[in-house]
């Protein structure tokens, strides 16, 4: 046996305590040989207690470095930011997308935070009707030119989704409303404090989050938040105007069930199971969405009211002889509680298939479980809470901050289970307040 350095390492010397002369102790280290130097028997031979569990006990321990994996970077300030306007939109979304696996945790935050800056632009009490519509279109061109098979006029170059966007923005400035040239001065103007203006001020960062997202990744969610944010721009053209429930679905399909299939996308992009089912689970995605949108439409109903909106069709309100305004007025509440079914009914439809897309995912993506279940319990418990209950036409109708950390707590522990997620969608189901 030759060492590197061409030296010859003497065996009976190495089993031998140089200080007594005497063999060293061997057991436990496979050696063969006793106290007193006899060679032993298989069956004979001893381990050190404690030592039975651990092969290598007697001989060198591997370094831990070889088995470590290489740290990604540290965040930059730049997602610090990004996940402090991520809690600042929803800290309910924020928990779920928190517990996503690493490689859908960005680009699923990335496609939240994008869809919050066209809700702001379709959402926005400041901005007439003319200049929201020119400005999600500019903002669905910004979008485009992060397109990755966008040709551009410098080969190797990619457009910049900001100048793009004012670019667009300033070709529409011939509408009313405040001058467009600079988005970030147009946003800065703007005195609204909700979540969706706090991200909107800051959709150059969101953007810079899109552009590092690699491929397939990036194109998914590009594609996918462009056309939402189309069919935003559509139906704000047209008005919150829906003459049947046909009419309501298309226009839940475009802020909402679109988002079921870039997640269904970006899903399958991580999961074979999901793959092989991506016609199924993509029709189950895009009625998961239509579920939550006519939730918040419930919870909204008195609000969007005094706004102006109604997103209720008005065959509902004919066969329930109602106009309108008559739906919130005290004395048709009888006519009203049957509206409110239609409307509760429809949700609970699609909520079953929500139920059945959370199923349909492989229980080893706990993480991805837990992001769709939680909307999915928060839906099914508001829905409950609002069935027959009067008072949605006068205040809006939501859970309890116990009954919500309670729901949370749960899900992450469980929502592995099928069992379990049945379970608790049928007792969040139960009407009761």
């Amino acid at each position: 046996m030759v060492l590197r350095e061409g030296r010859r390492l003497d065996v009976s010397r190495s089993l031998t305590d140089p200080g007594t002369g005497r063999p060293r102790p061997t057991e436990g280290c496979g050696r063969g040989v006793d106290r007193g130097g006899r060679r032993t028997a298989p069956s004979q031979r001893r381990t050190a207690p404690g030592t039975a569990a651990r092969p290598w006990a007697g001989y060198p321990r591997p370094s831990a470095s070889r088995y470590l994996r290489p740290m990604s970077a540290p965040p930059s300030p730049a997602d610090h930011r990004r996940a402090e306007l991520l809690r600042i939109a929803s800290r309910t979304f924020a928990v779920g997308i928190e517990r996503l696996p690493a490689r859908l945790r960005e680009p699923v935050q990335t496609a939240y935070l994008l869809l919050r800056v066209s809700d702001y632009l379709e959402d926005s009490e400041t901005l007439p009707e003319v200049r929201k519509v020119a400005l999600l279109r500019a903002w669905a061109d910004a979008l485009d030119a992060e397109a990755p098979s966008r040709p551009t006029s410098h080969p190797g170059a990619s457009p910049d989704p900001g100048a793009v966007f004012e670019a667009a923005a300033a070709g529409a400035s011939s509408a009313p409303g405040p001058a467009a040239s600079d988005f970030g001065t147009l946003l800065g103007a703007v005195d609204e404090e909700t979540p969706d203006a706090a991200v909107a001020r800051e959709y150059a960062l969101v953007l810079q989050a899109l552009r590092a997202l690699p491929e397939p990744r990036r194109g998914i969610v590009q594609r996918h938040v462009g056309d939402t944010t189309r069919g935003m721009a559509r139906w704000v053209e047209r008005g919150p105007d829906f003459e049947d429930e046909a009419d309501l679905d298309d226009y839940m399909h475009e802020v909402a069930g679109r988002v079921g299939w870039l997640l269904t996308d970006l899903f399958a992009a991580e999961s074979a199971e999901v793959a092989t089912d991506r016609a199924r689970m993509n029709d189950l995605g895009r009625s998961f969405g239509l579920g939550l949108q006519t939730v918040n439409v419930l919870r909204g109903l008195h609000q969007d009211h005094h706004r102006g909106w109604l997103y209720v069709p008005r065959t509902w309100l004919r066969d329930a002889g109602l106009s309108g305004p008559e739906l919130f007025e005290p004395a048709y509440r009888q006519q009203a509680l049957a509206v409110l079914e239609r409307l509760t009914s429809k949700a609970a439809r699609h909520l079953d298939d929500a139920v059945h897309y959370t199923l349909a995912l492989p229980r080893r993506l706990h993480g991805v479980r837990v992001f769709c279940a939680l909307p999915l319990f928060f839906a099914l418990r508001t829905l409950a809470l609002t069935r027959s209950n009067p008072d949605v036409f006068t205040r809006e109708v939501k859970m309890t901050r116990p009954e919500v950390a309670r729901i949370v707590a749960r899900t992450q522990l469980l929502a592995w289970s099928n069992t379990w997620v049945r379970g608790a969608a049928a007792r969040l189901s139960r009407p009761g307040r």
